[in-house]
């Protein structure tokens, strides 16, 4: 089993390895230039970074309908990490407690999955991959940049985001039986080379991709509760 993973990380498209190393660069780039260099006190980073996923929406749903691309069943961003990424802006204007533990678990699980496990084949268009790797680099970003700011995880955040987030598959799913599309992967596995070559037939790992997630929300409740800080402005 463990040899079957290493394989499946081996033969992940290399231009996902090096988009994944560009954008973890970029992003840890930015925490630094946002928490070093300007020492906390500038908000315009976290603005401009904010409304980025919606521009990139944007320029996404316009070029596939100019190359005419675009599907209900599969060009709307209604998978969770895209959906995550428009909280963003809500945050920015009105932040609260449900938005921060929504962004740091689901944000930073979003990213994890996402850079870990590709569901990318090496030959996307170029907007494409700006959507993939932009969405999910500035999830990272937030996510972190939450904690750093001061949010620290309790287990009943983990609670109420788990159970949102099972709702929001619930909905999606819906979705899916409705329209034949197979966001969030809730009928059929994702394409590409990823874990889910190693799960059983549907159902099955669907299941596993949950508890998968679950048990990774987990683990960063875990890493980022009681722990003393000064909260950072």
């Amino acid at each position: 089993m463990i040899y079957d993973i290493i394989n499946v990380f081996k033969n992940l498209p290399s231009n996902h390895l090096n988009h994944t190393l560009i954008t973890l660069t970029i992003v840890v780039f930015l925490l630094i230039i946002r928490y070093k260099v300007i020492k906390y006190n500038f908000h315009f980073l976290d603005i401009l970074l904010g409304f980025l996923p919606i521009i990139i929406e944007l320029i996404f749903q316009i070029q596939s309908i100019l190359y005419r691309e675009w599907e209900l069943i599969k060009t709307l961003p209604l998978e969770i990490s895209y959906l995550t990424s428009f909280v963003i802006p809500i945050y920015l204007y009105k932040p609260s407690i449900r938005l921060q533990s929504w962004l740091y678990y689901i944000g930073i699980w979003s990213a994890a999955a996402a850079f870990l496990n590709t569901i990318m084949t090496g030959v996307e268009p170029w907007y494409l991959i700006l959507r993939y790797y932009g969405h999910h680099g500035i999830l990272l970003y937030f996510g972190i940049s939450i904690y750093i700011k001061g949010y620290r995880p309790t287990l009943k955040d983990y609670y109420k985001t788990s159970y949102i987030m099972l709702f929001t598959i619930i909905l999606i799913g819906l979705i899916n039986t409705m329209f034949g599309s197979n966001y969030m992967f809730t009928r059929y596995r994702p394409s590409g080379m990823n874990l889910s070559v190693l799960m059983p037939s549907w159902p099955y790992y669907f299941f596993i991709i949950i508890a998968i997630g679950l048990i990774f929300c987990a683990l960063l409740y875990l890493i980022g509760r009681d722990r003393l800080h000064k909260p950072v402005k």
